[in-house]
């Protein structure tokens, strides 16, 4: 104890300075403490306020790289929820701006992708369709993409034909080039693309160039050419559609018979359609004379200025058979699918398979969905081996079953009962006790 007073005693002064130095040092680190103590409450309060950037600024100042870190995260966050506010509200171009920029962050890529599909819709609704079609396709992961894709195609596909049938051609293929595989647009892009070709070739023989062949009749003029009779409406529209008949005959005397009788018979308004009464029903040069025909219709076509559609095919006798390759010959050439197919008392010679439909022809009209009409008398249906095969290859067929038989009254009937017209899409099937319609599927028996 002595020994410790002495050494106080002698070296007082030093440790008086020991003393000094020590409380200054314990006010200098307490006093960064106490400073540290308030930047960092500071930086609390703002984080707890949402003033993320000025909190991380505090942090800084005490190199809190934890809180700083804390920071960024509740920041980006929040422009993360501000982003998803903005999409449900539709404000879909900020939200995407602010969506790319968050990059990976948490599910920003989740909700960029809903964001980019919601702007397809959007464009899709606005009419945008070649736009929201490119923006669709690139949304392979979002699970309504392919739907969205379908749902734009069909309007985008719809307008095309609808510049087409008003023969703005170069618009309509602007939206077919970009819908190549949906439905037969790459073959209806041909079909625009040839009749621009051949417009600017010129007309080579006018179907109406020889005005001493044209017959007036209420409606329009019928004019006679080296194929047969053809009618053309006096009003052209986008609307009007054609026909082809092909008789069981030969000769211009049964063509006229046919033309005159229905235009001057028919019960009920002409429909607005450009008809052929061809003078031979091709039989023995059956493709031949069908490409004829139809560069006699799509001539008149282009004269008035209008884009073939829904061509109805109709033949009487041997010209039934015509009537139905004709429709898998416009499918496969000129790519226009028939809408219906008329035949007229074709009788037993549906029993064989030439000249009629082959296996692969009946695949062909199963897949353009063409609708035929067999109008017959008794004892023709799932007995006869060609129409057996039609609905075997699930071609949309109806065997229309006649009561007051007799060849030409089967023909003739069908005419004044409304037939072509319901066949070239201007009227209902006639409902009468005349008609009997058997639809056949591959469990009928027709007739037992």
């Amino acid at each position: 104890m002595q020994i410790m007073k002495e050494f106080i005693k002698k070296h007082r002064k030093t440790i008086k300075i020991i003393v000094v130095i020590y409380c200054l040092i314990c006010l200098v680190v307490g006093g960064f403490i106490w400073r540290r103590m308030l930047i960092f409450n500071r930086g609390e309060e703002l984080f707890a306020a949402g003033d993320y950037a000025a909190a991380k600024a505090e942090f800084a100042k005490i190199d809190e790289a934890e809180k700083m870190a804390q920071c960024d995260y509740a920041y980006t966050m929040t422009r993360l929820r501000r982003a998803e506010e903005m999409m449900l509200a539709g404000q879909l171009e900020e939200a995407k701006a602010e969506l790319v920029i968050l990059g990976d962050f948490e599910n920003a890529p989740e909700l960029l992708l809903d964001c980019e599909y919601r702007r397809a819709l959007a464009m899709r609704d606005r009419g945008e369709y070649a736009d929201a079609l490119s923006l669709a396709l690139r949304l392979d992961e979002h699970p309504e993409a392919a739907k969205l894709v379908e749902e734009i195609q069909e309007p985008m596909y719809l307008e095309a034909l609808r510049l087409a049938y008003e023969c703005r051609l170069d618009e309509a293929m602007e939206l077919l080039v970009k819908i190549p595989d949906y439905k037969d647009s790459e073959m209806l892009y041909k079909r625009c693309s040839d009749r621009i070709v051949h417009m600017l070739e010129g007309l080579t023989a006018p179907v109406t160039a020889n005005k001493l062949a044209a017959i007036a009749v209420p409606g329009g003029v019928f004019y006679r050419n080296d194929v047969g009779l053809i009618y053309i409406p006096d009003e052209i529209t986008a609307d009007t559609t054609a026909m082809i008949f092909y008789p069981g005959g030969y000769g211009e005397a049964l063509a006229n018979g046919y033309m005159v009788d229905y235009v001057a018979g028919l019960y009920g308004e002409i429909p607005n359609a450009i008809m052929l009464f061809c003078y031979s029903n091709g039989y023995g040069a059956m493709e031949e004379w069908i490409e004829r025909s139809y560069t006699m219709l799509e001539q008149a076509a282009m004269e008035n200025n209008i884009f073939l559609h829904d061509v109805a095919l109709i033949g009487a006798s041997n010209g039934a058979y015509t009537a139905a390759n004709a429709a898998v010959w416009l499918y496969e050439n000129p790519g226009i699918s028939a809408a219906k197919v008329v035949t007229l008392d074709a009788g037993q010679h549906w029993a064989n398979f030439m000249p009629v439909l082959s296996g692969e022809d009946c695949d062909v009209m199963a897949k353009t969905g063409t609708e035929f009409l067999l109008i017959e008398g008794g004892n023709v249906g799932m007995n006869k081996l060609a129409i057996e095969t039609m609905v075997a290859h699930h071609m949309d067929v109806t065997i229309a079953e006649v009561s007051n038989y007799g060849h030409y009254t089967v023909i003739y009937d069908a005419m004044r009962q409304g037939i072509f017209t319901w066949a070239m899409g201007a009227g209902d099937l006639p409902v009468n006790d005349n008609y009997t319609y058997v639809k056949l599927d591959k469990d009928s028996t027709y007739p037992n």
